[in-house]
């Protein structure tokens, strides 16, 4: 092999996490308007009046045959326009319009290449947005404002107050019609997916395919369109008269059981904080860190969404409210870190303005506290068993080795002997979760970092060998995760340690392993 085409794992796990997943939309956002939308063809205006008009004559006499809804695949389910002002017809002339402005379904995700055909938003396995999807709502929404009243009106009165809700709570709908058509161990996932988009639909359902909770808007709306609107509508649910759908009593049973054991296992932690935290020396515009915040934070939610939820806030001296449009964080704490720790007000001392984030959330009462620097790439869900060792724990988090400076700065006479060196093994506190118990311990790691600030500064790890030290006096335990939960070249293998293990534990009989070469065989699996 040459030399150019060598591979290098280093430069490899410096590059993971590149944002592409709005490759997507390039090609189709470039045929917008100044104001984003492109606007309708008369022919295109024509195909849609057409199109919705056909229901007049439908809605009195049917001649579709019976088709069992639990027999569609997931794609088929929606593959032809309904004619009725059942919700499921009024959403497959919804889904027409969506791929008249580029959407399709089912759509392969330009990030991990699988197939989602139930979801819209976002890939059902690696949960990357879906910018397809966002850009034909809001031109859709567009189109469908300039269609004549009429033509709207004749839709199911769930989606009208979806549409107003915005393109998640439309998603929802598809969702849950989709869910209600399934066996519970196909449906069950759909309907946790649509809850979470809107949490309104979680709610007992009317006959007329209408939550409890939204009853009284659904009434206000039914009352206010055509005369007669309100008789007519109420004959008209989420499938059509002519649909066979799982409607048993003792399935209805178990799918309110299925439901009450979903929301069970969403685990929802009020004593549970994600904290993101920068100080920031210069200017009051965030800077290049906010966007690495905002897009770590953002993964978190989205590969935890399905089974956990927790709070996620974002501590800096930068007020950074107005920057998240898109509301990744629960709260923007504003606060002058460095001033709170008494800590200089620039250079690398400011990396001890992350304990004092932590301390922060603990004094509002938090029980367990998980602080993420703002350069993670969140690439699965990790936070369960990160919680669950805080339940026996004070700490956790993965170690790495091996810090430069730490020797000549003289802090530890146990470091001036070379042959120590990789006693300087030590908790990365990039990912790091801490439990209540471990608050003294933050208090003395503060004191400690702050007492020799430019001294830790002069390492590069800075406020982790701050940490080590006071472990060493102190009682707290230390759960060490594996390196899968804070991959790091430093984590698996570090170019300032020896070149070989000292021992290697293993059946085979000529067994040597090169820690370079577990390296470049991790990454090679990660890049396939």
């Amino acid at each position: 092999m040459d030399s150019e085409d060598e591979f290098d794992p280093f430069t490899f796990l410096a590059g993971m996490g590149e944002d592409d997943v709005a490759a997507d939309a390039v090609g189709f956002t470039t045929h917008l308007d100044v104001h984003g939308h492109e606007p309708l063809s008369i022919h295109e205006v024509h195909r849609l009046e057409d199109m919705e008009n056909q229901d007049v004559v439908a809605s009195s006499d049917f001649t579709n045959d019976v088709v069992p809804a639990s027999c569609l695949s997931c794609f088929e389910f929606w593959q032809s326009e309904g004619l009725t002002p059942a919700l499921v017809d009024s959403l497959s002339r919804h889904l027409s319009r969506l791929r008249l402005r580029g959407f399709q379904l089912p759509w392969t995700c330009s990030v991990c290449g699988s197939i989602s055909s139930s979801w819209f938003g976002a890939c059902q396995e690696c949960k990357a947005p879906n910018e397809t999807y966002s850009t034909a709502a809001v031109v859709t929404s567009s189109d469908e404002q300039r269609l004549p009243a009429e033509v709207l009106s004749r839709d199911h009165v769930l989606l009208t107050i979806a549409r107003a809700a915005g393109k998640d709570a439309i998603e929802a709908c598809f969702l849950m019609c989709e869910a209600m058509a399934r066996k519970p161990d196909i449906g069950m996932p759909l309907y946790r997916r649509a809850f979470k988009l809107w949490p309104a639909l979680d709610s007992d359902l009317h006959s007329d395919g209408v939550p409890a909770a939204m009853r009284s808007t659904a009434d206000a709306l039914l009352r206010a369109g055509r005369p007669g609107s309100e008789a007519a509508s109420a004959s008209w649910g989420i499938f059509p008269p002519h649909w066979e759908t799982p409607a048993s009593a003792a399935l209805a049973g178990q799918l309110l059981l299925e439901t009450e054991q979903s929301r069970l296992r969403l685990r929802r932690e009020p004593d549970v904080v994600v904290v993101y935290s920068y100080h920031q020396a210069e200017g009051t515009e965030a800077g290049f860190w906010w966007e690495q915040a905002r897009r770590s934070a953002s993964a978190l939610r989205r590969m935890h969404e399905d089974h956990i939820e927790v709070a996620i806030h974002l501590v800096s001296n930068i007020d950074t409210k107005l920057c998240d449009k898109d509301r990744v964080f629960d709260e923007h704490v504003l606060t002058d870190l460095a001033a709170d720790a008494q800590l200089p007000r620039n250079g690398r001392a400011l990396c001890g303005t992350k304990i004092q984030a932590i301390l922060n959330r603990f004094h509002c009462g938090y029980r367990k506290v998980v602080y993420m620097d703002s350069d993670t790439h969140i690439l699965r869900a990790f936070l369960s068993p990160v919680l669950a060792a805080l339940d026996f724990y004070d700490v956790t988090g993965v170690f790495e080795g091996y810090p430069l400076g730490l020797r000549q700065a003289r802090l530890d006479p146990a470091f001036e002997d070379p042959r120590n060196f990789e006693m300087s093994f030590e908790v990365n506190t990039g990912v790091l979760g801490l439990s209540a118990s471990a608050v003294e311990l933050c208090h003395a790691w503060l004191n400690e970092f702050r007492s020799h600030a430019r001294t830790y500064a002069s390492i590069s790890s800075a406020d982790q060998p701050a940490l080590m030290q006071v472990l060493k006096y102190r009682r707290e335990r230390v759960f060490p995760l594996p390196p899968a939960f804070n991959f790091r070249c430093f984590s698996v293998f570090s170019p300032a340690g020896p070149p070989v293990p000292a021992v290697v534990h293993d059946h085979g009989a000529h067994s040597h392993v090169a820690h370079k070469e577990v390296v470049e065989a991790v990454c090679t699996h990660l890049q396939a």
